[in-house]
């Protein structure tokens, strides 16, 4: 599948360009530091997070269960635009600084090589795909999110899960959820709609919404990411 790409207006590129240049403009991703592509996949034009309950700070991609965190429970959600191509870039670039890819055998190593160039070969000419991981510090909801995510009826994600445009309120087309405890869900997003652009080159923002659900103390509430469309520009296009 096929990265779509908006092309934009002189005056909005420049516009652009005064307010930020990341990293991903400047250099090219085989020059991009473990740092960095940390940074990209989780707080960057393409990635952002939202904390329910004590805001803890912690590795999302670690959190576990220490004795006494039940009475200050939380729950993150990270959501990124797995379709945009610099999140890609980024998630092949951390691979490579991985001990465990470093110290495999060539073999092996080649085998993790060839996944890499087929992620970052992925086109995506019809759809937007978000990747949305959530993660506690309660064992207890760990087990209770994965059983609500993984058991969600298909029809229910269209009635309460959009991605909010110039364009209306746009339910997916398709979800995915990783089994067992992986800890996300895949959603999928049309690119045009009546034939024009989801993401239209006026709209200031894009945003996803879903709703959380009661888990232990932690109450049902609506999840809202917000992503300003001029940021996610690189070179003369944005992408998602």
């Amino acid at each position: 599948m096929r990265t779509r790409i908006i092309h934009v207006p002189l005056a909005l590129l420049l516009t652009a360009s005064v307010f930020a240049q990341g990293f991903w403009q400047k250099k090219t991703p085989e020059k991009w530091t473990q740092g960095e592509c940390e940074k990209l996949l989780t707080d960057s034009p393409w990635a952002k997070n939202r904390t329910i309950g004590n805001v803890i700070i912690e590795d999302l991609e670690k959190a576990g269960s220490i004795d006494g965190r039940e009475s200050q429970p939380w729950i993150t959600y990270r959501a990124r635009f797995w379709s945009a191509l610099p999140v890609r870039q980024a998630f092949v670039r951390l691979r490579q600084f991985s001990k465990d890819f470093i110290a495999l055998p060539p073999e092996q190593k080649r085998s993790v090589v060839e996944q890499n160039d087929r992620i970052l070969s992925a086109e995506f000419p019809d759809r937007i795909v978000i990747l949305v991981a959530y993660a506690t510090n309660v064992d207890s909801y760990r087990r209770d999110l994965a059983r609500f995510w993984q058991t969600r009826p298909p029809a229910i994600w269209s009635m309460d899960t959009f991605l909010v445009t110039g364009r209306g309120r746009i339910p997916p087309l398709a979800v995915q959820v990783v089994p067992g405890e992986g800890g996300q869900f895949e959603l999928h997003f049309p690119r045009t709609v009546d034939g024009q652009p989801v993401i239209g080159v006026s709209d200031k923002n894009v945003s996803l919404e879903f709703v959380h659900p009661d888990v232990g103390v932690l109450r049902t509430e609506r999840i809202l990411f917000s992503f300003k469309v001029k940021e996610m520009i690189v070179g003369s296009a944005a992408l998602y």
